[in-house]
């Protein structure tokens, strides 16, 4: 077995040495041609035996995310019926030596430096196959980190090369157990906050106290990820829809209670049909008219046209605004519901996107709705 030539040229030695010739060549290393991760017994001989035992060999994957800012690093190891089974690296974006790593972290590091021949010059970057290390500018053979690693992550795990589902489906995993979030663009605030002035309707929802639109309203404005600020948004005309519904029981409730009991029974269960008629109450189909001409101008994105095939046709030529508020509604289903045949937002990588482009339809929908019009 060989050294591998990006071993051989940072440590300055013969790619031909045999393992215990390279083995006392390891040890007697210090110094400048010490890789920072190679700073103790355990380490170097795990580099040894990651090249000439093949079964000690680890695979590295570079994490294809952008992760938001931790200073410190982490080190997180997941176990199958007791044996390793994967390990995650994080670089914290103030690490510096390996005296901020625990030895089993450099060890592992150790361990697949065969497989990753950049760990000392590069930062991860996922590349075409997810495992690319593009080449910068740091020195090799350093004692500190460098600097185009800190902020990124490493996923370590024993077995072949190549990234199967089933592995890749962990790694997402393990950053969230790691406390390591994913950065996801943020959406715009609600355009109601470029207004100064609010001109409020006599009779508007916004004076019902059972609405509390105060408290939704904040809900909304405070979340910053598409998805949320859209479930945001659609509580309130979840909350307008419960209402509708309980003022139609009370006022029929004393004159024919069964009746006033079936009606309202039929109507918490067919959600989509009471959400109709409240804006048709409300007189809102122009709102949802243009989600409807929003999600025919994007015919690319695959997540809209996955919600717009899943909408059962109707028993009549469609109306625009109704099927405005089917998408509404399915976009919501889409996201706190799971499941394998459903639409299911995470499935699609254009699900932001598609919310960003909906949601200022909805916002504006929903002011609508509580009675209010910004200026």
């Amino acid at each position: 077995m060989s050294i591998p030539t990006h071993i051989s040229d940072v440590l300055g030695c013969s790619a031909d040495l045999s393992e215990d010739d390279f083995r006392n060549y390891v040890d007697s290393l210090n110094g400048d041609r010490t890789p920072w991760f190679l700073a103790g017994e355990a380490a170097k001989e795990a580099l040894v035996k990651a090249i000439f035992q093949g079964d000690a060999r680890l695979v590295a994957h570079a994490v294809p995310y952008e992760l938001e800012d931790a200073p410190d690093a982490r080190y997180y190891i997941a176990t199958e019926s007791g044996s390793y089974a994967y390990s995650l690296i994080y670089f914290g974006s103030s690490c510096s030596s390996s005296d901020d790593f625990p030895t089993a972290a450099l060890v592992e590091l150790a361990g697949a430096w065969p497989g990753l021949p950049d760990v000392l010059t590069s930062a991860p970057d996922p590349g075409p196959a997810g495992n690319a290390l593009p080449e910068v500018a740091t020195p090799a053979g350093v004692g500190e980190i460098p600097v185009a690693l800190r902020g990124r992550a490493l996923i370590l795990r024993r077995g072949v090369a190549e990234n199967s589902p089933s592995h890749l489906n962990i790694h997402p995993v393990l950053l969230a157990l790691a406390g390591l979030r994913v950065v996801v663009d943020p959406i715009r605030d609600p355009q109601w906050t470029e207004c100064n002035s609010v001109e409020l309707d006599a009779s508007g929802l916004v004076h019902r106290p059972e609405m509390m639109s105060g408290n939704l309203l904040q809900e909304a404005l405070c979340e910053t990820r598409p998805r949320w600020r859209f479930v945001a948004l659609y509580r309130v005309f979840e909350s307008a829809y419960l209402l509708a519904v309980r003022d139609a029981f009370m006022d029929t409730f004393f004159s024919n209670p069964k009746a006033a009991t079936d009606k309202t029974k039929k109507a918490l269960e067919a959600e989509v049909n009471q959400f109709e008629e409240v804006v048709k109450l409300h007189q809102l189909q122009s709102y949802f008219e243009a989600v409807t001409a929003e999600v025919d101008a994007l015919p690319a994105n695959e997540f809209l046209q996955a919600v717009r095939r899943d909408i059962a046709p109707p028993n009549r030529p469609p109306v625009a605004w109704e099927t405005g508020v089917a998408i509404i509604y399915k976009l919501r289903c889409s996201i706190v519901h799971a499941g394998q045949k459903s639409v299911i937002f995470d499935r699609y990588p254009d699900g932001n996107v598609a919310l960003i482009a909906l949601t200022p339809l909805l916002e504006k929908a929903v002011l609508a709705l509580l009675g209010l019009r910004v200026d």
